[in-house]
């Protein structure tokens, strides 16, 4: 091995570009994996967390009473994110967090930092469980347990403290309250031995509808939130081939040097075998100082990394040892080291160990360069192919994030300020209260210079919930067998108004749609025509939520424009309660403006808000909902933005292997030049004898690049929104891009070749 160091310390400048470039890739590679092992391949951190499953029902939420009397159930649970206020002494906040059921916490067996978990006797009482992080910010106190807090007006006693590691689909819950009666996400512990598959089965034959789908808690809670980091992660190993295809030339160049060395040793004794693992153990110590350094900068990408995820999956990454090193990373960095040197060092070795002793001996100048340059020419047809593979991605994602930015939602966000509002509950009773509560909100808003229309609408995820579009169930009046769904939404009468949408048929709310007036509603068109066609719904009547127990008989009013999710690709099933008929104690306030930035109102609608109850909390995720579009697409940002960066760098890197690759042909075919233009070859001839060479590379190239896009057509698939993963606008334009390219790196050599004097170049030969 000091021989092996002895040989680089003549070429420091070599060894210290090979061991930089390798650490840069291993260390991308390596931070990408480990943010991957912390979302999808790290288990969940519950005892036996193999047995607990997530259970839905399709067409409503799953209660416990459906898996009550389930034999392969051991136990089940529920819980539902939740907003609770918190008063302290810096005023009233708003804090995320969960209610559970009597079983839920038993049946995941937490094991708490401080205090004791919550246990069936504390469900109804005044009991919480705070979260790790909400510890931290109070001080980390080790007589935490016993502590009051004042939850929405109510005094609460502090039981434990919850593990760091501890999350229900997010990491940054504050509070566990053992208050749930109604149903939620439905959680289950099964018997060992039972499969999720068992389960299904008699769940299904239990529910009136006959479906249930169990699903493992791990993919439930993790879902496709990786998918796009996986994408990523493939993507930098495409990068770290095509650096390895770079280095593996320069060590060929370095091995030919060489070969008069390796023919003196094999001529008095040394085997090919011997000669290999010198050469082994030369490239040995570059790729474990690579590896070595890569993971040393991998802590620094980790930080880089998660600056710029998109919140939905950050959030989940919130922990203290969300991103250890464990033995799962350690253990991929040391499979890519080996990786790395099995390519950029010992296949380039096996080339440059095929040698006749003679022939070097009798002259170590000639060589046989054509064997190398064949060599160096298929790892350069490679490098394009890849960076091609690269190239069209990055296009295909860019255009899909240009759909999404560009695509009409149903609604005009432009001039919109959006906020979520909260206010507690106990000093607002009953529906009467609340409506009144929220008409003068929207009567003191109103009267801000500047605000045109307040509108109000809860639940606060309208219009981005999420991806679903299929609802919650409702029925119609004389239509039992018909599976309607449709999310339900709660709005005021200038909500169309402030946020654009239109009115189709029949009328939207007015103030007089009370809670002592019929009820109402109003259905979206997509609605509309699923269920009624071509016939009239106006004065049809629907039960929606028809799964609660609370639901009632309404009457259609009108029909109103569809609305989506900036990243669905259907339209979203809604229907609209008026709000005074429906009040909620948390709702989103959308504000149209006449001022160039709505946001320069936020300070005034704070001011209001504050005089209309001094108590209520802060509002929150104040922003202008044109930006608040473009963030929930921030995930499509985040994958465009790294896919273009390792596009560039594989550009860059198929660029400098055209390049080298050429610079070398021409340096060993300089007599044959000089002798060519001795003969009458003019210059034009030259460039097309360069350039023909490097454009049969870059076609070849292409051609295997192009095959690589369309075979991994369905994975780029996932991706898409609206965009063919082998649209052929982007694959040309890819094409043509690398073609020219490569094309400009063979253009420097070129211009060399055509400038050779003939003499001098016969004179060196």
């Amino acid at each position: 091995m000091l021989e092996s160091l002895r040989v680089f310390q003549k070429q420091p400048g070599f060894a210290a570009a090979i061991v930089l470039v390798l650490a840069l890739c291993t260390g991308a590679n390596s931070a990408l994996f480990t943010v991957v092992n912390a979302l999808q391949l790290r288990p969940l951190p519950f005892p036996h967390s193999e047995q607990l499953v997530e259970i839905s029902v399709p067409e409503r939420r799953a209660h416990l009473e459906d898996v009550r009397h389930v034999r392969s159930i051991e136990s089940a649970g529920a819980f539902l994110a939740w907003n609770y206020a918190i008063t302290g002494a810096d005023g009233v906040r708003m804090a995320f967090s969960i209610r559970v059921t009597a079983d839920l916490i038993p049946l995941l067996q937490i094991q708490p930092v401080l205090g004791r978990a919550l246990t069936r006797a504390d469900f109804g009482t005044h009991v919480v469980m705070i979260g790790y992080g909400y510890w931290k910010t109070l001080g980390a106190r080790t007589d935490i347990a016993g502590q009051t807090l004042i939850l929405d007006g109510e005094l609460y006693s502090i039981v434990g403290v919850l593990p760091a590691d501890f999350f229900l689909q997010v990491r940054d819950a504050k509070l566990i309250v053992p208050d749930l009666r109604i149903s939620g996400n439905t959680i289950a512990r099964l018997h060992p031995g039972v499969t999720a598959a068992q389960a299904q089965a008699e769940i299904a034959a239990l529910v009136p509808s006959g479906r249930a789908q169990v699903t493992s808690l791990s993919l439930a809670f993790r879902g496709n939130d990786a998918r796009p980091l996986v994408l990523l992660l493939a993507t930098a190993g495409f990068v770290l081939l095509i650096t390895c295809a770079n280095l593996a030339n320069l060590q060929l160049v370095r091995g030919l040097a060489r070969r008069r060395e390796f023919a003196i040793r094999t001529a008095i004794g040394a085997t090919r075998a011997r000669l290999f693992l010198q050469l082994a153990r030369e490239s040995l110590p570059l790729g474990v100082a690579g590896a070595a350094l890569g993971l040393l900068l991998t802590r620094v990408l980790h930080d880089v990394i998660l600056n710029i995820l998109p919140v939905n999956i950050a959030r989940r990454l919130s922990g203290a040892d969300a991103l250890a090193l464990d033995a799962r990373v350690l253990a991929f960095t040391v499979g890519i080291c080996l990786v790395t040197v099995l390519l950029f060092g010992l296949l380039p070795a096996l080339s440059a160990l095929r040698f006749d002793i003679m022939a070097r001996l009798r002259d170590a100048a000639r060589g046989s360069t054509r064997e190398r340059q064949r060599f160096g020419q298929i790892l350069v047809i490679v490098e394009i192919a890849l960076a091609l593979t690269l190239l069209s991605g990055a296009g295909l994602t860019f255009k899909s994030l240009i759909q999404l930015q560009s695509r009409y939602l149903g609604f005009r966000p432009e001039g919109v300020l959006r906020a979520m509002i909260d206010f507690p509950a106990a000093r607002y009773p009953g529906l009467e209260r609340k409506a009144a509560h929220y008409n003068e909100v929207e009567r003191r808003i109103g009267g801000i210079p500047g605000v045109v229309s307040v509108g109000i609408v809860a639940p606060q995820a309208f219009p981005f919930g999420g991806p679903r579009v299929r609802g919650s169930r409702f029925e119609i009046f004389g239509k039992p067998q018909v599976e309607a769904l449709a999310e339900v939404y709660a709005a005021n009468p200038a909500y169309l108004d402030a946020i654009r949408l239109p009115l189709l048929q029949g009328r939207w709310f007015t103030a007089a749609d009370t809670a002592s007036r019929p009820p109402v509603a109003v259905l979206s068109e997509i609605v509309a025509r699923r269920y009624w066609g071509q016939d009239e719904c106006i004065g049809q009547r629907v039960r929606l939520n028809s799964d609660r127990p609370d639901s009632i008989w309404t009457t259609v009013i009108g029909v109103v424009g569809d609305v989506r999710n900036p990243v669905a690709a259907q339209w979203q099933p809604t229907a609209y309660r008026p709000f005074a008929q429906t009040p909620s104690i948390s709702a989103l306030l959308m504000v149209r403006a006449s001022v160039a930035d709505p946001l320069s109102l936020a300070p005034s609608v704070r001011r209001e808000l504050h005089a209309i109850d001094a108590t209520a909390p802060e509002f929150r995720i104040v922003a202008r909902l044109d930006a608040a579009v473009l963030d929930y697409v921030s995930g499509e940002r985040f994958t465009t933005t790294l896919l273009g960066i390792f596009a560039a760098i594989g550009l860059a890197l198929a660029a400098a292997g055209v390049y080298g690759v050429m610079r070398y042909w021409v340096a060993s075919r300089t007599g044959e030049i000089g002798i060519r233009v001795a003969l009458g070859a003019g210059r034009l001839n030259v460039l097309r004898l360069v350039l023909g060479r490097a454009t049969f590379a870059a076609a070849c190239g292409i051609a295997g690049g192009l095959a690589g896009a369309i075979a991994l057509r369905k994975v780029m698939a996932t991706q898409l929104v609206e965009v063919s993963a082998v649209d052929p606008v982007v694959l040309s334009v890819a094409a043509v891009l690398i073609f020219a390219v490569a094309v400009l790196a063979a253009w420097a050599p070129a211009q060399r070749a055509s400038r050779i004097d003939p003499a001098e170049a016969l004179r060196t030969e």
